[in-house]
């Protein structure tokens, strides 16, 4: 019973040290292989060590000296995390407002992206690949919409099955919709040619 009390607890302070950003906290079980970058607005290639931490200002990362940084996500270009299995682009969201957003799709019209709602990455946007947006505010985090994202796939994405395939196994294995779907190639054009005003 003390065991599992003290595993709840430290569990517990391991969410609050996310939240909070307390990287030094979780030290111990990061490795400290560079698998991420981030391209300053500046366009300077920023190495990124251990764990990137994510809340709705800003990521939290290591140098590869060990030092905690946390960077304001207005001030990221790109963001390549995992070896390049993830990537982020700041693009903009509104008129008047851009942010740091998860590349989930594309095909040789559109790219499909999730960004920061409240708290987590829960809104989707559609975008041409001069970086306008075609719509936005797409509440794709939630199980409940899982109807809503597969509308969207069908109105820009209805030539990519594969893309389809991943939502609905989502949708079958009671997840949300775009959960663990990245860089889904839908066409014939490639994610570099992207070139946002």
């Amino acid at each position: 019973m003390i065991c599992r009390i003290a595993l709840f607890l430290s569990m517990l302070s391991l969410n609050t040290a996310f939240a909070q950003l307390k990287l030094r906290d979780m030290k111990e079980w990061k490795t400290f292989d560079s698998k991420s970058f981030y391209i300053s607005s500046a366009g300077e290639r920023i190495e990124c060590y251990g764990m990137i931490g994510f809340d709705a200002a800003g990521i939290s990362y290591y140098t590869a000296s060990q030092k905690a940084q946390f960077i304001k996500y207005k001030e990221i270009k790109y963001l390549s995390m995992e070896s390049g299995s993830q990537l982020f682009i700041n693009l903009p969201v509104n008129d008047n407002r851009s942010m740091l957003q998860k590349v989930i799709a594309f095909n040789d019209k559109y790219i499909l992206t999730t960004y920061f709602g409240a708290t987590t990455l829960d809104k989707a946007c559609v975008l041409d690949w001069n970086g306008n947006l075609i719509e936005n505010n797409i509440f794709a985090m939630n199980i409940k919409n899982n109807e809503d994202v597969l509308n969207v796939l069908k109105k820009y994405f209805n030539d990519c099955p594969q893309l389809s395939e991943l939502v609905n196994k989502n949708k079958t294995e009671k997840r949300l919709p775009l959960a663990e779907i990245s860089l889904v190639k839908c066409g014939d054009r490639g994610i570099e040619e992207f070139t946002p005003k």
